[in-house]
């Protein structure tokens, strides 16, 4: 029992391992912004969409040497392999769940826009780990907390500026007039 499962697992190049484990923290970097805000899609969404699109890069990339590993020399097989037909797939279908995110309140204001984004960008960080670039997933991964994090800083600053203005305007006494109805 323990030879089998020495030749069954482990196998594999150790490098897909960081692969796999990489993407399910930066997932979870993401998503903790996120979650921080009470939003819906979090910590576990995010590292779960991280995994599986680093799981199906390293699948559809390295498929084609597991499947011919398993073949003789002697038989004649002939299989074509695109990674790329496999992320396209990912683009659209993340696509869909980003989708199913944005909603409009009866305002009319439209809710979930940077969830589906951060969702959509979180994907593709995982496609980018699964294919071994790490530092453009690292650098991907500050941008998309910068970016948030910016614009949450600018709307802060904003609001506060318009706090001020309005205790401003609150505090100044009206003006005596002397006409007396």
């Amino acid at each position: 029992m323990i030879n089998w499962f020495a030749n069954h697992f482990f196998t594999v190049n150790p490098e897909i391992y960081l692969r796999i484990f990489l993407s399910m923290i930066m997932g979870a970097i993401i998503g903790y912004e996120r979650s921080s805000k009470g939003k819906p899609a979090g910590i576990r969404t995010y590292s779960l969409i991280s995994l599986g699109s680093t799981l199906i890069m390293v699948v559809s990339i390295f498929s084609l040497d597991y499947i011919v590993s398993q073949h003789t020399y002697n038989e004649q097989i002939s299989i074509v392999n695109d990674p790329t037909r496999i992320a396209a797939q990912v683009v659209s279908g993340i696509g869909f769940i980003g989708a199913g995110i944005v909603y409009t309140t009866d305002l009319g204001k439209k809710v979930g826009l940077t969830s589906a984004a951060q969702l959509w960008a979180t994907a593709m960080v995982g496609l980018t780990i699964g294919v071994g670039m790490y530092d453009i997933a690292f650098l991907t991964l500050i941008c998309i907390i910068f970016i948030v994090k910016l614009v949450d800083w600018m709307h802060f600053m904003r609001n506060k500026r318009n706090f001020l203005k309005k205790k401003q305007y609150s505090n100044e006494s009206p003006q005596k007039s002397n006409y007396h109805c």
